[in-house]
């Protein structure tokens, strides 16, 4: 009930930086881009304004204070990262649990549009009756058995990263 939807010119990073710790699931579908070479420049793409130029960058979300126990974030490549010299994962989902956050839900790679819209529906429609990992595990069985999205590219890239709960 409490849900502010963004779209288009009005989500923009400058304003994902000044809502997100109002909320208590943070849902971020865009574009994503990781860089293997520079992790922390790794970044999910947003709208520009306001002195920002639309990357929200993985440097930049260390800087934040989240109070949401899930950010999801359906766009490409969201879970990926670098371990570096002290032995930790360098990517998105490392930068949202630094910042406040014990459950990300990111994806291994590129993913379809249509396939998303529906995993993340029957996702959250999931998520009011199970944790967060079952409502996930249920989204992902459900599109097994629709032949529209049966093969493992459509739904077994998303995963929860950090507390299932």
């Amino acid at each position: 009930p409490r849900a502010k939807v963004l779209t288009r010119q009005d989500a923009t990073e400058a304003v994902f930086k000044r809502r997100a710790p109002d909320f208590a699931i943070i849902h971020v579908a865009s574009h994503g881009d990781y860089n293997p070479e520079a992790p922390l420049l790794s970044c999910l793409r947003l709208g520009a304004g306001e002195g920002e130029d639309g990357r929200l960058e993985t440097q930049e979300i260390f800087d934040l204070d989240l109070d949401a126990y899930l950010v999801a974030l359906s766009a490409c490549n969201t879970a990926l990262g670098k371990i570096t010299k002290g032995d930790e994962l360098m990517g998105l989902t490392r930068a949202f649990i630094f910042a406040g956050t014990p459950s990300i839900m990111g994806t291994f790679w590129s993913v379809n549009d249509e396939s998303t819209r529906e995993a993340m529906g029957r996702f959250y429609a999931n998520l009011g009756k199970m944790d967060k990992f079952q409502a996930m595990q249920q989204a992902q069985l459900s599109m097994l058995q629709d032949r529209r999205f049966q093969h493992p590219y459509y739904w077994a890239g998303f995963q929860i990263i950090g507390d299932y709960q």
